[in-house]
């Protein structure tokens, strides 16, 4: 026993990966999963070569693990496996000289943990950027084909991963323009472009639009100073709790003194300073720059491992920082502090929640609105079929992709909402009340498209007439006034600075059966009676009761 403690004193890096590894393979089996995770548990049952919000990757893995393993296990267990990978990785990247600060530094950083085994997107990116990393590292130093195609191989991994690879990528190449002087690496840029064609092709015709959502969609308000201390607040959070402050001035200080050293140090600064800058114009996910974090944690280490200050200041904090992420985890999985002192939590009650809501709707198909999260948990834990549809308001996800609007059309259904609904009932829930009404032939026009016929944008306060064009979806024939229970009446928001002033419906239109086969331009009534200015009208169809989905984009127009 003895001489077992000597050794892992004197060697702790096998005994400390093999003890993450088990954390995180139980807390990947005990933890109920965020709402996130549900989500892309959704993509994997319906594999695709691209999803409204990200690349592939996630939902290939969550596949291929839930087909060996069943539950929350299942969804984790390839995102387990990569954090602890990355961890090990990283190890042999910063050359596994000093295991107790080198670990210290990393398991003190709550990026670590939730990448230990959250089946998010930032989990293989993270575990191929690492690879990459290693792969470059040897590109570097020996400048052989098969060392380009390696480095290569795990640029595509990491963006069919997550889109923000890009960002990495150009700062490696920006570390040292030289490189494309190489004869070596011009076929493996061609091979990782051929194999990025499926990727781009999705993109092409999709216009884009997973740009426009992260960068516009997501946060449809204008900027304010929250944007920007979100997002340093942030960094600060997810780089700690308490280590937070110590690696950004060690990684600044760490003059590297190579062309790798360089590369991570490019990597390390050039991401976030790059997010602080595009947070003046755009909301910015702290998560957005967790590529940035495996190049700090080399580059602090290597400044704090030869300054015995620095190491002590490290390890007294580190420790303190990690016990605390492990009362995080402990939390999760089980809640012990009071309600008065406990956070809200996405990994607590979920399960309850959905049975509860199940037996509510019966064999009824679930609806709710507005949200992409409720119908990911409910289909997962109650095992039954729940959509969303998606007002004006919010922005699209990949329901609407799917037309999940199609499979309901005339079929019974139970929408679920947080307030309440008249002629509904209620039910409560370990996550408070939930209102629902039931509708024996659920009708929607979401995949109905809207615009102003003529182009006009300019119109005078008071009742305005408008000529509204409806676009049906393609190959499809819909009827406007077939039903009773859920008659279609054209409706409107109103929206100044990004924020909804105002919601109304035209005034003298009935839909008496209108047939939609193809187009049609309608005359409309609304009333718009506000002061002078800019405003954004967005178009969409009542279904009865019920504010059916969006219907394009918003149409900026002038009151004057």
């Amino acid at each position: 026993m003895r001489t077992l403690f000597i050794a892992w004193v004197r060697h702790p890096a096998p005994w400390l990966l093999a003890v993450w590894l088990l954390l995180n393979l139980v807390q990947a089996g005990l933890t109920e999963l965020f709402h996130d995770e549900a989500y892309y548990w959704l993509f994997s049952r319906r594999l695709a070569v691209g999803y409204f919000e990200h690349p592939p990757m996630i939902a290939w893995l969550i596949r291929l693990g839930t087909v060996l393993l069943p539950g929350e296990l299942g969804v984790r267990l390839l995102p387990a496996l990569m954090g602890s990978a990355s961890v090990a990785l990283l190890w042999r990247l910063s050359g596994r000289e000093d295991p107790w600060l080198f670990f210290g530094l990393a398991f003190s950083m709550l990026l670590m943990h939730l990448g230990g085994f959250f089946a998010a997107p930032d989990t293989p990116l993270a575990c191929f950027g690492v690879l990459f990393l290693l792969a470059w590292k040897r590109y570097l130093a020996r400048d052989t084909y098969a060392d380009a195609l390696l480095a290569a191989l795990a640029a595509v991994a990491m963006l069919y991963s997550k889109y923000h690879a890009a960002m990495l990528l150009g700062l490696v190449l920006l570390s040292w323009p030289g490189v494309l002087r190489r004869r070596t690496l011009w076929p493996a840029l061609l091979a990782a472009l051929l194999l990025c064609l499926p990727l781009l092709g999705w993109l092409y015709e999709q216009r884009l639009g997973t740009f426009a959502f992260h960068l516009a969609d997501r946060v449809r308000r204008p900027w304010g100073p929250d944007f920007l201390f979100s997002y340093l607040g942030g960094q600060l959070g997810i780089a700690g709790p308490l280590t937070g402050l110590l690696l950004y001035p060690a990684a600044l200080l760490h003059r590297p003194e190579d062309r790798f050293g360089r590369a991570l140090k490019w990597i390390a600064l050039g991401i976030p300073l790059f997010l602080l800058l595009l947070s003046f114009r755009a909301w910015i996910e702290a998560n957005w720059a967790a590529l940035a974090y495996p190049s700090m944690l080399i580059l602090a280490y290597g400044y704090i491992r030869v300054r015995p200050a620095w190491r002590r200041w490290a390890l007294s904090i580190a420790v303190p920082g990690a016990l605390l992420l492990v009362l995080l985890r402990v939390q999760l999985v089980s809640p012990f502090l009071p309600p008065q002192l406990a956070f809200r939590t996405e990994t607590s009650g979920w399960k309850a929640w959905a049975d509860s809501l199940a037996r509510a709707a019966g064999p009824d198909a679930a609806v709710f609105v507005n949200t992409y999260q409720y119908p990911s948990k409910y289909q997962f834990y109650s095992g039954s079929p729940a959509w969303t549809l998606s007002n004006a308001l919010y922005h699209p996800t990949q329901f609407d992709l799917w037309g999940a609007e199609d499979s309901l059309q005339g079929k019974p259904a139970t929408v679920f909402m947080r307030y309440y609904l008249p002629g509904g009932d209620s039910v409560e829930t370990p996550h408070g009340r939930w209102y629902f009404r039931k509708i024996p032939a659920f009708r929607s026009y979401g995949r109905v498209r809207m615009g102003l016929a003529d182009g006009r944008r300019v119109f005078p306060p008071g009742r305005v007439q408008m000529q509204v064009r409806l676009e049906a979806p393609a190959g499809q024939e819909l009827m406007l006034g077939i039903s009773e229970e859920m008659p279609a009446r054209l409706g409107f928001f109103l929206l100044r600075d990004g924020k909804k002033i105002v919601e109304g419906w035209d005034e003298d239109l009935r839909w008496v059966q209108y047939p939609l086969r193809d187009s049609l331009t309608v005359q409309a009534t609304l009333h718009l009676a506000y002061p002078p200015g800019e405003y954004e009208l967005a178009l969409f169809l009542y279904s009865g009761w019920l504010a059916a989905t969006a219907h394009g984009p918003r149409i900026p127009i002038r009151i004057e």
